[in-house]
């Protein structure tokens, strides 16, 4: 019932003259909660001295798509931050290659961390060229929910880049298992196959790839590019 409760924290804040942060951090979320946005950002701006107040901030700018907006507020909530407001900005830094920004974001969270959080923080980790903190990272994700897709597909492309493709197949193919429609997972694994010497199952992963998601052009870079090896040159 957030709006009672906004409407009993607000009683709160006038009986102190409207001079508490935390009541005014108080009625700012129940607020939110409630859908009445603008009186939100107003007692999050009266509670900025808090985290806190800055996630408020954050999420109401994430919803309006200004994402940037978003992710400063975001730094200066710190952990208080949230995976609702963590997810979605990682996936906005990594699609704009901003993986540094990624693990910055993400890293502070450490054990406290979700899956499909650390599962994008391996990834962050990998596009980074960090390995081994990436194949740590994704092995926890797994560990903690062993069906998570991603957290596999982070290993297979480790485990590729370490030159072990048929250990990197094998987590791929764990992935495509959870998640039939993965089509990154699905390029990988064409990766894997042809370093196995598999060409035409790796042309046929490719195939599924891009027939997922047209616009994965590594997919169809790799089929191009492999075609003309085997002389399939239409």
């Amino acid at each position: 019932r957030p709006r009672e409760a906004a409407e009993a924290y607000q009683r709160a804040l006038r009986l102190v003259g409207g001079q508490s942060p935390d009541i005014a951090l108080k009625v700012a979320e129940m607020l939110l909660a409630a859908g009445d946005v603008a009186d939100a950002v107003a007692h999050a701006e009266l509670a900025k001295s808090l985290p806190g107040a800055h996630a408020v901030l954050a999420k109401v700018a994430l919803d309006r798509g200004d994402h940037a907006r978003a992710l400063a507020e975001a730094r200066l909530a710190g952990t208080t931050a949230g995976e609702g407001l963590l997810g979605p900005l990682s996936v906005w830094l990594a699609a704009a290659e901003r993986h540094g920004e990624v693990v910055a974001l993400l890293e502070p969270v450490g054990e406290k961390a979700s899956p499909p959080i650390l599962a994008l923080l391996g990834q962050a980790f990998f596009d980074l060229g960090r390995y081994q903190q990436a194949e740590t990272v994704a092995s926890r994700a797994l560990a903690i929910d062993p069906t998570s897709p991603r957290a596999n597909e982070v290993l297979g492309n480790v485990l590729l880049r370490l030159e072990r493709p048929a250990d990197g197949m094998r987590h791929l193919a764990a992935a495509i298992a959870k998640a039939p429609r993965l089509a990154t997972a699905w390029n990988s694994l064409g990766v894997a196959r042809y370093q196995l010497g598999d060409v035409n199952a790796a042309m046929e992963a490719w195939q599924r790839a891009s027939a997922l998601d047209p616009a994965l052009f590594d997919a169809l870079f790799n089929l191009g590019l492999v075609a003309a090896e085997a002389r399939q040159t239409a």
